[in-house]
């Protein structure tokens, strides 16, 4: 490829920095050096034999993301059981040094010649040296052309540039925002534990790690389905789910299984760190089946996580295995990459018809990135990492460390936390017809959501779980019993995880959760709470746009929210609304002004997030509709929650309905119906508007009837 063909194609994308000396500079210094940052389709034009990841560089020149777009070509400590993620890394002091050093050279010799640099570009991609290189390799491309001639003979070359993954222990709290913004955490929920009152918050994050392992309010954020078998124990996106079938006597015979797309790992090893005739695999009954899910956790994500369904822990495993970091060897083979590492093996069994049974369950805790170990409810301190990072390999395990212990747990009892990004693993006997259906594959799932169920036979709620939230149907029902039981404080203070303070204080943390859950019901859903009580319609009308139109005429004119969440935009004057359907999209654009606490004040902020990615909304539903004479009308469902005050203070759960209507324009009737349409409606009127309230409460914490920060004036 010429030059100019190459200056071409990488001129396509937006993604160019100047440079000076591996500094950046500002845009039309003379002397500057341009570094481009192309996206995958140029990388795809540049490079059209060989795969590359995009790289974008943070607000600090030693940031960075990588982009994973095909994680399963090759396993990666970034990707490995990934569907797809953008991970943020630093570099070394060294990896910057070699950038700038790069950067600032003025010419090189090659074959007796003199090359002058033309053109320079960051880009990931997977090691061609797997003893030397990392996991990804991000490397510095430059172009270069011969000296004082205009079709001269034209060089490339590349420079490996050595990264780490932030060291979360002795980060500055102060970076917590920044890693915040780089991977666009919920704000709402990541300060859903936190109170105005210190004494009654369940995090301050004192340092980075704290925030990574931060709590949020499950009860009032998390939905659950309290008649299904097994839940998602996580946040997570769910990299495989499957089944393996037994022979005729039992046994699971197959032992390696798919781990994403084209990898596999060996079961035996992975659950047990060896494949000894003792850990063999055998069924109750040759007619059930054993479920197999990975789910992922990324950074980004609620970092503990819960029990996905009742059963005993009987035996706890530590695995030593590989840990990747910027100085181990790249993995010797493209197979096995989850029995090669580090890991906490639960074992135990579960009784999922409440008829007797012992079937085989197991929780398996892998850690990827094991940075500062693993807490378990029941222990003391956490786990850390034994001897540091290793290469992986057969060699990574060379003993392992087995107890046995009898840990009732319940569905959605807290179980652990990891310490900055990892994968749940699930491996569970159940009976041959349970569905499993429930999250597809590669979606985002949220802790206890449904992953198995047996239609006709939903799961019976045991008496020693009436302590924990997913043996009621909703979070009123599970407040009130609370309420009505303080023992319960015995088997909530058994958890490691919850502030010591508390633990030590008979009844303290029984009525810490009563009160987390009565400020979530008040304040949750902070986007909905402001659409139902403090939007004026009439002042500040919206308008909305409606984009593929015409697929929404074809099929019918109507639409509704679909599968995914959705999303809050905030712009300089106005927020926008976004809810993507089943054939089309619909963003409600609503003047703003800026000071709305609900929106972008603490501890609501409703509507803070990634300019281009967004805050993801929940609590709101959307249903539109475009009649034949070109009006769109739309029916927005929410939820949320007030607090009155008065002789006794309440908390009241509420339900509403606005259903708007405005006139759309018609232009895309004549644009060709082969491609992409969109039109913009309104101004919206208001048409109906009706709240209902679902449940009331009395507080037992009076005064959060009486904070201003949790008394949100509202007005109609």
């Amino acid at each position: 490829m010429s030059v100019a063909s190459l200056l071409d194609r990488l001129n396509r994308g937006p993604h160019i920095l100047p440079m000076r000396g591996g500094r950046r500079e500002e845009v039309g210094s003379k002397d500057g050096y341009f570094l481009f940052l192309p996206r995958a389709e140029e990388l795809a034009r540049v490079f059209p034999s060989m795969y590359y990841f995009p790289v974008t560089l943070g607000k600090h020149l030693s940031e960075f993301l990588v982009d994973i777009e095909q994680m399963h070509s090759f396993p990666t400590s970034l990707s490995t059981y990934k569907c797809s993620n953008t991970d943020f890394h630093i570099f070394t002091e060294e990896g910057l040094a070699d950038l700038a050093t790069a950067l600032s050279r003025p010419f090189i010799r090659r074959k007796g010649k003199i090359f002058k640099p033309i053109a320079a570009a960051v880009a990931a991609r997977r090691p061609w040296y797997i003893r030397r290189e990392q996991d990804p390799t991000v490397v510095l491309h430059q172009w270069w052309q011969e000296e004082n001639t205009e079709n001269g003979e034209e060089i490339w070359t590349e420079t490996p540039l050595l990264w780490t993954f932030p060291d979360l222990t002795s980060m500055s709290k102060l970076l917590i925002s920044r890693l915040k913004n780089s991977y666009n955490i919920d704000r709402e929920e990541a300060r859903s534990m936190k109170d105005v009152d210190s004494s009654h918050s369940a995090a301050e994050y004192a340092s980075l790690q704290d925030f990574f392992t931060r709590p949020i309010n499950v009860e009032a954020l998390r939905p659950w389905n309290p008649e299904a078998l097994v839940a998602a124990p996580a946040d997570a996106v769910l990299q495989n789910i499957f089944s393996i079938r037994p022979d005729a006597d039992g046994y699971i015979r197959h032992h390696t299984v798919p781990q994403v797309k084209s990898t596999t790992f060996h079961l035996r090893r992975f659950l047990f760190g060896d494949e000894t005739k003792d850990n063999v695999i055998k069924l109750q009954y040759p007619r059930n089946i054993l479920v197999l899910s990975i789910h992922y956790l990324s950074p980004r994500d609620y970092h503990r996580f819960n029990s996905p369904a009742d059963w005993h822990v009987t035996d706890q495993i530590y695995i030593p295995g590989c840990t990747p970091s910027v100085n181990r060897e790249s993995l010797e083979s493209r197979e096995g990459i989850l029995h090669h590492f580090e890991r906490t093996s639960l074992l135990g069994t579960w009784d999922p018809l409440s008829i007797g049974e012992r079937l085989f369950f197991s929780m398996n805790l892998v850690a990827a990135r094991f940075v500062g170990g693993l807490s378990l409810a029941w222990e003391d301190k956490p786990l850390h990492p034994r001897g540091g990072p290793k290469a992986c390999g057969p060699e990574a395990i060379n003993y392992i460390e087995e107890k046995k212990v009898d840990i009732p747990l319940c569905m959605g009892q807290e179980v652990s936390a990891f310490r900055f990004g990892s994968t749940v693993v699930l491996a569970f006997e159940a009976p041959g017809d349970v569905d499993i259906t429930s999250i597809g594959e590669c979606s985002h799932a949220l802790v206890g959501e449904t992953l198995a169920v047996l239609p006709e036979y939903p799961r019976k709620l045991l008496e020693r779980c009436n302590a924990f939230f997913s043996n009621y149907k909703n979070p009123v029902q599970y407040l009130n019993a609370l309420k009505q039981h303080p023992e319960y404080d015995e088997p909530l203070r058994q958890n490691s995880l919850v502030r010591s303070d508390w633990r030590k204080k008979e009844g303290r943390v029984w009525a810490e959760k009563i009160r987390a859950i009565e400020r979530g019901l008040g304040n949750r859903y902070a986007v909905g709470k402001f659409l139902l009580f403090q939007w004026n319609s009439e002042r500040n009308p919206a308008v909305v746009k409606l984009s593929q139109p015409a697929a929404l005429d074809r099929a019918g004119g109507q639409d509704k929210l679909g599968h995914y969440v959705p999303k809050c935009f905030r712009a300089k004057n106005t927020i926008g609304l976004r809810f993507e359907g089943r054939v089309s999209f619909l963003e409600l654009e609503i003047p703003v002004n800026g000071k709305e606490a609900l929106l972008f004040e603490s501890p609501f902020k409703g509507c803070v997030g990634d300019e281009k990615l967004g805050k993801d909304t929940r609590g709101v539903v959307a249903f539109w509709r475009v009649s034949e004479g070109d009006e769109l009308q739309v029916e927005l469902r929410v939820e949320s929650g007030t607090f009155s005050n008065g002789e006794s203070p309440q908390l009241s759960v509420i339900s509403g309905v606005l259903r708007l209507k405005g006139e759309c324009k018609t232009e895309w009737k004549s644009m060709p119906r082969a491609g992409p349409t969109s039109t913009v409606c309104g101004p919206m009127s208001l048409v109906e508007k009706k709240e209902r309230v679902q449940d009331v409460v009395t507080l037992s914490n009076a005064d959060l009837a009486t904070t201003p920060l949790y008394a949100t004036p509202v007005s109609a």
